[in-house]
C-alpha cells in the first residue's frame, strides 16, 4: 500500500484549505463506522450499487477508480473484491492509519477534494464517493 502525503495543487495563488469537514470526522465516528457489522454491510451494498451506476465496461480488464472520501477503506474493499484497483482520497490524516490497520488493498492520498487533485483527465476510469457529502452537510 502506498500512502502519499497531502496533495498540494496550484501555484502561488492557490487558496489554503480550511478543511471544514475535518472537524466532524472524529475517532469515535470512525471506530463505530468500521466496526459495526450493520454499517459495514450497508456500506458494501451501497458501494456495489455505485460500481453498477458508473457502468464500467464488462471487458474483464481491471479499472482504476478513485474513492473520494475513502475513510476507513470500506468502499475500496468492495472495489477490490470486484476485481478493480483503487486510490482513496481523504481529508483526515488519521484515515490512512485505519486503512492500513484493516489491511485493505489500495493506495491513499491525503487531501481536500475541494482543492483539486492534479490528476490528468483519463488517468482514472471512474470515481465513487459514498458518504462524504452527507457527512459534510450533516454537521454544517
Amino acid at each position: 500500500m502506498l500512502i502519499l502525503e497531502e496533495v498540494k495543487v496550484g501555484g502561488a495563488g492557490a487558496r489554503a484549505s480550511k478543511k471544514p469537514c475535518l472537524n466532524y470526522v472524529v475517532a469515535s465516528f470512525v471506530d463505530v463506522c468500521h466496526r459495526a457489522s450493520r454499517i459495514v454491510q450497508i456500506q458494501a451494498t451501497v458501494s456495489k450499487r455505485a460500481l453498477e451506476l458508473i457502468a464500467l465496461p464488462d471487458d474483464r480488464i481491471p479499472k482504476l477508480l478513485l474513492d473520494i472520501g475513502c475513510g476507513t477503506g470500506l468502499n475500496g474493499e468492495t472495489i477490490s473484491e470486484n476485481g478493480h484497483h483503487w486510490i482513496g482520497l481523504d481529508i483526515s490524516a488519521s484515515m490512512p492509519n485505519v486503512v492500513v490497520e484493516r489491511e485493505v488493498e489500495g493506495d491513499l492520498l491525503l487531501g481536500d477534494m475541494g482543492q483539486g487533485l492534479g490528476i490528468h483527465p483519463g488517468v482514472m476510469d471512474g470515481a465513487i464517493s459514498i458518504s462524504v457529502v452527507r457527512v459534510c452537510f450533516q454537521y454544517k
